[in-house]
């Protein structure tokens, strides 16, 4: 009996675990609405387009340190604290090495999408979207 009511106690520790790592590990979806970014998933944010001030598209990320947020692996999501300036920055990293970098009145967000041609398509979809702004 002891046996059956630790395995159970096992069991609602470890379901919830293993359920929020596949969420944090699993891939953002991107979309540009009407007026807003929106960042579905773990770690994801919404970002109206006017308060968007300038975008690059860079090949790597500074070098950073968490900053209460989840990293495993390749995969980054939150909040981190570049080294260089002790700035904390938002990180919402998937799989590819090619990264969006936008600026906005109250924070800074480095993120990409599963694939590089995929980041650099959705770059192209948000530059249009700003121009229109």
């Amino acid at each position: 009996m002891k046996k059956k009511g630790q395995l159970i106690a096992g069991l609602v520790v470890l379901f919830p675990l293993v359920f929020f790592l596949t969420m944090a590990m699993g891939s953002n979806n991107m979309a540009i609405t009407e007026d807003t970014l929106v960042i579905e998933g773990a770690g994801g944010l919404d970002i109206p387009l006017n308060e968007i001030s300038k975008t690059e598209l860079i090949d790597s990320l500074p070098e950073m340190t968490n900053a209460g947020s989840f990293s495993l692996g390749l995969v980054k999501k939150g909040n981190f604290q570049r080294v260089n300036d002790a700035e904390i920055v938002r990180v919402i990293k998937n799989n590819s090495t090619t990264w969006i970098h936008l600026f906005t009145d109250r924070q800074e967000v480095y993120f990409n999408l599963s694939a590089d041609k995929d980041t650099e398509k959705f770059y192209k979809e948000l530059e249009t979207a700003l121009t229109k702004e």
